[in-house]
């Protein structure tokens, strides 16, 4: 998710403010080259002791018709920067161990497959620590950083092999699929030689989503879907695998998808991503819930925020969720006894995603962009004090950037929808322009108040609603047949009238 949000904020950036840090005549209008060309940051960690921050950086790669994303360390004191990796391929999802000692990444620089690699802080070259036949997506540290869990897909048959051999290769849609499992990693043995891992849930009767460690290293915990079939995300249930005999539990079973699940501090309960029994769940806002780490009753604790709630951290002074705001995004705080909840970053217009804290809990680590900035890796005391750790945005200084504001209505029923306008450089209020409609995912999804990345010369721009209403003047939004998203139509529009929107609470 916040790949794509950081990929919709970089696409729209280029399109809104115009930055005077240039001189005037040196400035243009970009070409697709210069978007293309444009560099952008992702994936901050903070170190466990709040010194340092791992993050990447993507860019085209022309010659090879691909972006490359490489991992970068900052100093959080100095600002200072060092690249970690370098080469023709990626290296991605960089996460500190518990010690701080290492960074695991994953990287196909080794193979046309996923691995996992570790690389010190310091520099140096990068370990590689598997050799998983089919490659490794997610995975995750242990409490005591001694091992690894990850998730592949299971190795393909001999038979499939031979087929292929025989055949060619080709597969038949829903119903050949390749189950993901998890794995896990001694680092100690990794570190010596590549390692394939021990694989610790099998079969066909489920493909493992997402997963977490135990405090004590003893179990993990996971959600899973029937298949890997995008169709099947509502059959989401929560299990705890036991990693003494790798039995497997399912403690949580009820429509509509549970996902993302996180252990408490003590070990005793679960905190997932809930839907609470609801299997027409795709106009609904997911719920932070708990349960106990053996099963049980289900208890939801953000009824009362009105937004998805996305787990960031459990600490000592409560749960740390992330959450949109209309056309903003914001770190909260959630008292699991009062249920308080409380917002944590600051001003009203901030748009921030991808929080880590440090182990004690007094400094974050995240990505944030503006209305007149880029994206930017950013480091915080708690309380709120940010300071940016990259300039990305120096990349547009030289380039002639449009407006954007963000603008309101109220639909039939007096709910008032918020939407974003974005004005071409040099516009002139005498002028028609036409209107390009950007329709995104719905019915509860949004579009965040873009920052610039789109160039002067691009006519008016707007985002679809999430509630279908009228839109002032000609342009309209309607409801679509598919209930996932609106349609839009384009129109010319004078500058007394507005044009479309990205969001509204319901």
């Amino acid at each position: 998710m916040l790949k794509k949000i950081s990929l919709i904020l970089i696409v729209l950036w280029i399109i809104t403010v115009p930055f005077a840090a240039a001189a005037e005549n040196d400035r243009r209008v970009p070409t697709v080259d210069d978007l293309l060309t444009i560099k952008s940051v992702g994936g901050a960690k903070i170190s466990p002791d709040g010194a340092r921050v791992v993050y990447t950086i993507s860019e085209t790669d022309f010659k090879q018709d691909a972006t490359v994303t490489h991992i970068w360390l900052a100093d959080a004191a100095t600002g200072q920067s060092l690249q970690l990796t370098r080469g023709d391929k990626s290296c991605s999802g960089p996460d500190w161990s518990p010690d701080g000692k290492w960074i695991a990444f994953t990287s196909s620089r080794a193979g046309d497959k996923n691995q996992l690699f570790l690389i010190s802080p310091a520099g140096g070259e990068a370990v590689q620590l598997t050799n998983a036949e089919t490659g490794v997506s997610g995975f995750q540290w242990s409490a005591d950083g001694k091992s690894i869990a990850f998730a592949a897909t299971e190795p393909v048959s001999k038979a499939s092999k031979d087929r292929k051999e025989l055949l060619g290769d080709y597969e038949v849609v829903r119903k050949e699929y390749a189950h993901s499992h998890l794995w896990t990693l001694d680092v100690a043995e990794a570190l010596k030689t590549p390692h394939p891992g021990r694989q610790r849930t099998k079969g066909k009767d489920y493909t493992v989503g997402s997963f977490s460690w135990s405090p004590d290293g003893r179990k993990i915990s996971f959600s899973a879907t029937l298949n890997p079939d995008l169709i099947q995300g509502g059959t989401a249930d929560i299990y705890v695998l036991d990693l003494a005999d790798d039995s497997v539990k399912k403690i949580v079973a009820q429509p509509g998808p549970d996902a993302a699940p996180q252990w408490s501090p003590d070990g005793k309960q679960i905190l997932f991503s809930s839907f609470l029994g609801r299997p027409k769940y795709f106009a609904d806002n997911s719920r932070l819930a708990l349960v106990s780490a053996d099963g049980g009753p289900v208890r939801s604790l953000t009824d009362f925020f009105d937004e998805n709630a996305g787990f960031v951290a459990w600490k000592a002074d409560g749960i740390y969720f992330s959450g949109m705001q209309k056309t903003t995004a914001h770190l909260f705080r959630l008292d699991p006894a009062s249920m308080k909840i409380t917002r944590l970053t600051d001003p009203d217009s901030f748009i921030g995603g991808g929080f880590t804290f440090s182990r004690d809990g007094k400094r974050m680590a995240f990505t944030s962009g503006s209305p007149t900035t880029l994206t930017e890796i950013y480091i915080s005391e708690v309380p709120f004090k940010p300071r940016a750790l990259t300039n990305m945005t120096a990349q547009a200084d030289s380039f002639i950037l449009g407006t954007r504001e963000v603008i309101s209505w109220k639909s039939k029923d007096g709910t008032e929808i918020e939407g974003v306008l974005i004005k071409p450089a040099g516009f002139d209020p005498a002028k028609k322009y036409a209107l390009l409609c950007i329709i995104h995912g719905g019915p509860t999804g949004a579009s965040p108040s873009p920052t610039p990345t789109s160039c002067g010369r691009v006519w008016k721009i707007g985002a679809c609603p999430r509630r279908w209403s009228s839109i002032k003047a000609s342009a309209t939004a309607s409801p679509s047949r598919n209930p996932s998203g609106p349609s839009c139509s384009t129109t010319s529009l004078s500058s007394t009238t507005t044009s479309s929107a990205t969001r509204s609470r319901t």
